[in-house]
């Protein structure tokens, strides 16, 4: 069974970086949102089984995103990836409801291996 990862990422550098490695996982397709207004536009069009997300963004932050996501009532994991990795923000983070943190920089590996965690736990989950 086909996964879907919506990378939501205005960094294009990181972004790309993103989809290559996400790509190396089996039975993946990951598609990619430059900011938060646009992840919601394409989540309209087609559910993600997990989502990836910057915090530190123009417009909408990755926080707002997962509250928005959250009060629409959709349940998917999501991964907050951030360089701004403080208390206050894993607080806020926890509250609005994202599955886990990845602090930047990050290893290619660890960001993987949380992916491929939180990946089984998806079954139509997306909403």
């Amino acid at each position: 069974m086909t996964r879907h990862i919506l990378v939501v990422e205005d960094d294009l550098a990181i972004a790309q970086t993103l989809l290559f490695a996400l790509r190396l996982l089996p039975n993946v397709e990951v598609a990619h949102a430059g900011n938060a207004e646009i992840a919601l536009t394409r989540l309209a069009e087609q559910s993600a089984d997990l989502i990836l997300t910057d915090h530190h963004m123009q417009g909408m932050s990755g926080v707002e995103l997962v509250r928005e996501l959250r009060g629409q009532g959709r349940t998917q994991p999501i991964l907050l990836v951030t360089a701004y990795d403080t208390i206050q923000l894993q607080r806020e983070a926890r509250d609005a409801g994202i599955t886990a943190i990845v602090p930047k920089p990050f290893e290619i590996d660890h960001l993987l291996d949380q992916v491929s965690k939180l990946l089984p736990q998806t079954q139509n989950v997306g909403g």
